[in-house]
């Protein structure tokens, strides 16, 4: 892997984090609570978030998985096939 895509990945793994607000969470003030209760769920779903430790497979395979460009590469080469296989049925005979 070259350093371009590597730092590419890097750059993914980055925002990934940010999206995941992996970092400082937001606390409030003292004397202040947060505007909504959050659920237990939601509350749990949060923390095993913030305790999972994303490495650069992990951070790799979300990517992909999550990219839009790759899912609309793949649909192009379905249709591609389909077209292919109507223009390979053009060749044969007809029968009326």
């Amino acid at each position: 892997m070259n350093r371009k895509q590597n730092l590419t990945l890097l750059l993914l793994a980055a925002s990934l984090a940010a999206t995941l607000n992996l970092g400082a969470q937001e606390t409030p003030a003292l004397g202040q609570s947060h505007s909504q209760p959050q659920s237990q769920p939601q509350i749990e779903s949060q923390a095993q978030t913030l305790s999972r430790v994303w490495t650069l497979n992990d951070c790799r395979a979300q990517a992909v998985q999550n990219n839009h460009d790759l899912e609309q590469a793949r649909t192009r080469i379905e249709m591609a096939q389909y077209d292919k296989k109507i223009a390979r049925a053009n060749y044969f005979p007809k029968v009326s």
